[in-house]
């Protein structure tokens, strides 16, 4: 996963258009170091760390991100981020998503408290038909997970409202947000994520869009991104074989 966003990165390099990334590098093998790279935009709040949680001005994290993950994203920055395989417990539905938050939210939560299992941050919602429903969320089929601290805690396991898996790693392309949560928020991140895609076609969509929220109902000025896992498309000399020396016997 690290290495793809590498190439990629190294692709956005070579397009002239393009703002130059400086993606972290790993210095430990056993323990890489999660990654993310600013492709466009630029914010004026200072994104710091604070124990196991981030702030950035007003913004701030209740609790802590699972193992491995990447910092939050800074409102109206788009970035390139590499996230590890992650725990996770899902409550899948087709209600209208903005509606249907509550309905997943309890059965996840009351999952995780009969385990004692402590709340991380985000909350993931996956669509997984967006492109069809965005415009009849009558339509729309959602995911919305909790996420285990680590792959080590808890077990795999489903009942009739939750399941619980392990995720791939996932390379995305993300939008940093602030605001209330709603699905009109989470259309409008999708439409500025793909106009970036459009612009960057060393990228392509590899996946269904996500939100990630990040903050609790008694925090006013919520922090939230949206993310298309992504991968970067292989360029010709990549993809072809060279063509045979004509004086080649």
């Amino acid at each position: 996963m690290f290495t793809s966003l590498i190439a990629g990165a190294s692709l956005l390099c070579a397009a002239p258009a393009a703002p130059t990334p400086e993606p972290v590098v790993d210095t430990d093998p056993e323990t890489p170091v999660p990654q993310s790279v600013v492709v466009q935009g630029e914010s004026d709040l200072d994104l710091r760390k604070d124990g196991e949680t981030w702030r950035a001005g007003p913004l701030v994290i209740e609790a802590a991100l699972p193992v491995g993950y990447p910092a939050p994203t800074l409102p109206g920055v788009i970035e390139i981020k590499a996230y590890p395989g992650a725990r996770r417990a899902t409550y899948t539905s087709t209600m209208n998503p903005d509606r249907g938050s509550s309905r997943g939210f309890w059965p996840l939560f009351n999952h995780i408290k009969d385990r004692d299992i402590p709340m991380t941050s985000p909350v993931e919602v996956a669509y997984l038909n967006y492109d069809e429903a965005k415009d009849d969320t009558a339509k729309m089929q959602w995911e919305m997970s909790f996420l285990y601290q680590s792959t080590d805690v808890g077990k795999i396991e489903s009942d009739e409202q939750v399941s619980v898996n392990d995720s791939e790693p996932v390379t995305v392309v993300a939008i940093g947000q602030s605001g209330q949560y709603g699905f009109s928020r989470t259309k409008q991140g999708m439409a500025r994520l793909k106009a970036w895609l459009a612009d960057n076609p060393e990228w392509e969509a590899a996946g269904p869009p996500r939100s990630l929220s990040y903050n609790g109902p008694y925090i006013r000025v919520k922090w939230s991104e949206m993310q298309i896992p992504v991968r970067p498309v292989a360029r010709p000399s990549e993809t072809q074989p060279a063509p045979k020396d004509a004086d080649a016997s």
